[in-house]
């Protein structure tokens, strides 16, 4: 374990800074068997006409609880890409990452290492898949890659590390459905 720095001015130990995590799942896509003519692959399901105008209005709710976002990195299944779209349409000014850490099953302690070179200058938001969503969210809180939360589509978390992120580190800030969010933004 490293020693903490030391502030010259009053020679007591500096803090590290805390690294905040938006984690948000995909909006509701299309069912494999409702997409188009030809598109039988899961990884090219697109979001649905609702899941689109419902993840617009989650947005304009989440950009009142937060009004920055750093980088945006997605999973490169299309319903991710197209949810990042959404949120990036918004939050212009963030750098946006395809991530395949983020793709199903990669597993917790991979989008942990990641996250590891995440700066706390701004939040940073993942938007992935389900249990792999919550299964972070319990790794980053408690150590354990077990889900003790349940992320609806196009619902967000937010999360404060301290420090880098990494097991055990995180503080869970809230939890809140799509239509928690949708009543944020007013609609």
């Amino acid at each position: 374990m490293r020693a903490p720095c030391l502030n010259p001015e009053n020679s007591s130990p500096r803090r590290p800074a805390n690294v905040k995590i938006l984690i948000l799942r995909h909006a509701v896509a299309e069912e494999p068997e409702e997409s188009s003519p030809g598109i039988s692959d899961d990884r090219r399901r697109p979001l649905t006409l609702q899941g689109r105008v419902r993840m617009e209005q989650g947005v304009a709710g989440l950009l009142k609880l937060l009004p920055e976002i750093g980088i945006i990195g997605h999973s490169p299944l299309l319903r991710a890409q197209q949810t990042a779209d959404i949120l990036c349409a918004r939050y212009a000014k963030a750098k946006r990452v395809e991530a395949d850490e983020l793709e199903p099953g990669v597993g917790a302690q991979a989008i942990g290492h990641w996250l590891s070179h995440a700066s706390p200058d701004a939040p940073v938001a993942l938007v992935g898949h389900e249990p792999d969503l919550s299964r972070l969210i319990g790794w980053l809180t408690t150590g354990e890659e077990s889900s003790f939360v349940r992320m609806k589509k196009g619902g967000a978390a937010l999360l404060e590390c301290s420090g880098k992120p990494a097991a055990a580190r995180a503080e869970l800030q809230w939890l809140l459905t799509p239509g928690q969010l949708r009543l944020l933004a007013g609609g």
